[in-house]
């Protein structure tokens, strides 16, 4: 069976040529920044003749939340992400997506393709239930924050138990030193915000 292809680009465009001749394509879904919009189109002209069903999707700001967001949305059982063609920007969020999700990703450097090492499981897995929990509780919020208490009261948690998630102990990391989230003490009020890597996490799953 074929496989589904992202495709980023913004660079040399026959990185995706050489993959499709590697490893066929059932469909190809090509990601672009909007300054790449022009190319996006005359590579899904070219990709016509190959008979492969083509979409586009243009990548807004901030581009590594939403290319996290992208590959979460577009994952399915065999796809793959070529980055051979991609700028700088796309190719190291599209990297750091595949390696999160599990996904097979490869790169094509003078003509050759390397394929990437991922993860035999998505990195979402290797996350307990209760912490993922949290992680989603935070992304649901207006600022991506909340509360010690506010959260105890929305998840059930108690507070103790709340806060070895987010602190660990000495044997146990938690969210913080993971560096997926963040606290702040404001008054008698601990707050507890997404840090830029969770952020990124939480776009994958679409909450």
């Amino acid at each position: 069976m074929k496989p589904a292809i992202i495709a980023p680009i913004g660079g040399d465009s026959s990185a995706i040529f050489r993959g499709i001749r590697e490893f066929g394509a059932e469909k190809i879904i090509i990601l672009h920044l909007r300054k790449h919009r022009k190319d996006a189109d005359n590579l899904k002209a070219e990709l016509g003749k190959f008979s492969v069903p083509v979409s586009i999707m243009q990548i807004g700001e901030p581009a590594w939340e939403l290319v996290f967001r992208a590959v979460g949305q577009l994952r399915e059982e065999g796809a793959m992400i070529n980055v051979g063609a991609a700028d700088i920007l796309l190719k190291s969020a599209s990297i750091s997506a595949a390696f999160v999700n599990g996904m097979k990703c490869f790169d094509v450097e003078g003509g050759k393709i390397m394929v990437l090492p991922v993860l035999k499981l998505p990195y979402y897995g290797m996350i307990p239930k209760k912490k993922m929990e949290i992680l989603r509780f935070l992304a649901r919020q207006p600022d991506k924050e909340s509360s010690l208490d506010s959260i105890t009261k929305s998840l059930g948690m108690s507070l103790p138990l709340l806060s070895y998630y987010v602190n660990g102990n000495a044997k146990t990391e938690g969210l913080k030193q993971a560096g997926l989230v963040e606290t702040e003490a404001k008054g008698r009020r601990v707050i507890v915000s997404l840090a830029s890597a969770g952020r990124l996490l939480m776009e994958g799953t679409g909450y």
